[in-house]
């Protein structure tokens, strides 16, 4: 399973911490009525944790609803509108609904606002996209009229999942497929849910077919008028994976009216008379009046139907200034990522102060925002508060997404894991003796290599694959799904590694890694050796070698998330290669180039 090493059963959702309280109980329609509460069972070593069996039923007049409350008091309650799972909150939260009647034990986390009915039956849904992770399932409901088919409706974050019987992994199936597909029955692939948001589930037990439907009613958000294109055109805009009620779009409008619809319908549509910004209105006559004409950042947000076109200039420098960086002064200039893009990439030690983003070295076309390490800057906003270290800063000035990632230099890199060389995870207390050193690179102290390691073949198993850590410790440890390369995150899953010997590579400022043959004599993973652009891309990618040492046919491969070769071309490097991406879908991609004396892998983002 894609599953991570000491886990811990439930995490950082909206909750308060019971501090002072007693108690708590839950109340309701059906738990019979509103009047009285019904006491759970503090779990004795984490008392955050509460239990209890109980048999729901609605009222007479059939409404089946509960809350959790602290003390018998509405001074401080939970709801939350899913179920048989979700994330309560505080503060008038809505009732918990109880959508099938019957006994279940009941399990509240009074510190996360994480809860969840368990109803014990054979079908449940497990993984880090659920509320509870890969600790418990969340069990699915029997179709009165099939036996075989199994539904449930449930928030879900944008990661995996699987399906498994009586909450053991004896019989358990994933899939590559989504939001429809047939299970494979104890497949290491995890089904990958590419975005946060509320699903009814459908998983059937004989023939293992299985569906994800998204109960936002929102499948695609377009312009369409003549300000786009015409009146019978969409111009589809694109979600975003971090905040899924956003779209947006970059595009070249002429001076005309626009609206926005969903699901290439005019059912529902929205039209104002605001123009940059405004709240569209669904089933307005009011077409929103594009004027000047020119390429502009669009976006739209279906929680609140506000809109804003922010026109887009080409600036001839974006900087960093303030006194984290010296003075408000002193101008930083940041590194285009891209010749045509909008991404800026910056390295430099800062000390405690504040920043703003600066185009063209002039104070007054600034952009700045509240929240640190990262967070979406504003013209005009409040300067980003940092903390002294040494950083690689991003930032996007038509999004203005910013990040700043602390870059730290570690004593010892290593990787572990039972399918590593040793065979085994690291024991508490072995003082390192299951890890495998890694040698840093005395030019640059995130780069670490390997030389010769033989791994065996994931199978699938919990405890299965390899990753890397910091200090022999867990507390810094890096991990992700993909092999032979990728970019490993903090906690993040097993590497699901093949069997072989090889060298490997890995820079613990970037996550980057890359496991290449053992006949290969160079690794390329520095920024400075190879550049992808634009990434993410549409339809043409650039890849660049600034090493002039690199030259010869060369042998692309663009991988999947699954494993699938998609796209494959023999060139010749002339200091640089240009991919045909036309035909790859939405979705990340490793894209992996070997040669005589070359293996090279880099993570690329197709976004259309």
């Amino acid at each position: 399973m894609k599953q991570r090493l000491l886990l811990t059963f439930l995490v950082g959702f909206i909750g308060v911490s019971l501090i002072g309280q007693t108690s708590i109980g839950i109340i309701g329609s059906a738990t019979g009525g509103w009047t009285d509460d019904i006491d759970m069972i503090q779990d004795p070593v984490d008392t955050n944790l509460w239990t209890l069996d109980f048999d729901l039923q609605p009222d007479v007049d059939g409404n089946a609803e509960l809350k959790f409350r602290a003390d018998n008091d509405w001074a401080l309650s939970w709801g939350g509108p899913s179920f048989p799972a979700g994330y309560a909150i505080t503060d008038n939260g809505p009732n918990i609904p109880v959508r099938v009647p019957g006994m279940y034990k009941i399990h509240f986390n009074s510190a996360t606002g994480v809860y969840y009915l368990e109803a014990g039956t054979a079908i449940g849904l497990i993984g880090d996209a659920t509320p509870l992770g890969w600790g418990q399932d969340i069990d699915m409901f029997n179709d009165p009229t099939d036996p075989n088919k199994f539904t449930v409706t449930v928030p879900l974050k944008a990661a995996g999942c699987k399906f498994r019987l009586d909450n053991d992994w004896p019989f358990n199936w994933g899939g590559a497929d989504f939001p429809t597909g047939t299970g494979e029955l104890g497949s290491p692939d995890n089904i990958s849910i590419p975005f946060e948001g509320e699903y009814l589930i459908t998983f059937d037990s004989l023939t293992k077919e299985y569906t994800f439907e998204e109960t936002n009613p929102y499948k695609t958000i377009s312009i369409i008028g003549d300000g786009a294109i015409d009146w019978e055109t969409d111009v589809e805009m694109t979600r975003n994976a971090d905040r899924p009620s956003e779209w947006n779009l970059i595009y070249d409008l002429k001076m005309g009216p626009v609206k926005f619809r969903a699901n290439g319908e005019w059912a529902l549509n929205w039209g104002g008379t605001d123009f940059p910004s405004g709240i569209g209105v669904n089933g307005s006559s009011d077409n929103i009046p594009v004027d000047p004409a020119g390429k502009y950042y669009i976006t739209f947000n279906t929680d609140d139907f506000s809109y804003s076109f922010d026109i887009i200039e080409d600036y001839t420098s974006i900087s960093i200034t303030g006194t984290a960086s010296g003075d408000f002064s002193t101008f930083f200039a940041m590194d285009r990522v891209t010749p045509d893009g909008f991404d800026y990439k910056y390295r430099t030690n800062l000390v405690d102060g504040e920043l703003i983003f600066v185009a063209n070295e002039d104070t007054g076309i600034n952009w700045g925002g509240p929240d640190f390490p990262s967070g979406i800057a504003t013209r005009d906003g409040a300067t980003v508060p940092v903390t002294e270290g040494e950083y690689i800063i991003t930032f996007n000035y038509v999004t203005g997404a910013y990040n700043f990632k602390q870059i730290f230099e570690y004593g010892q890199v290593s990787l572990v894991g039972k399918n590593g060389p040793t065979g085994a995870w690291p024991a508490t207390g072995d003082n390192g003796a299951q890890d495998t050193y890694l040698e840093k690179d005395a030019n640059d102290g995130n780069l670490w290599t390997g030389k010769g390691l033989t791994l065996a073949e994931y199978a699938g198993a919990s405890d299965d694959g390899v990753k890397f850590r910091a200090e022999t410790a867990w507390d810094i440890n890096w991990g992700d799904t993909t092999f032979p390369g990728g970019v490993g995150t903090q906690n993040g899953p097993n590497i699901q590694c093949t069997a072989g010997n090889y060298d490997v590579a890995f820079n613990s400022s970037t996550g980057e890694y890359l496991f290449s043959p053992v006949t290969s004599t160079k690794d390329v993973l520095k920024p400075s050796d190879i550049r992808i652009y634009p990434n993410p891309a549409q339809n043409l990618v650039n890849i660049e070698f600034d090493n002039t040492n690199i030259k010869g046919e060369v042998t692309i491969n663009v991988i999947d998330a699954i494993g699938k070769v998609v796209l494959s071309e023999v060139q010749n490097i002339n200091g640089s290669l240009t991919l045909n991406t036309s035909t790859l879908i939405t979705g990340n991609y490793f894209v992996k180039i070997n040669g005589k004396n070359l293996f090279v892998g880099k993570n690329l983002t197709i976004q259309k």
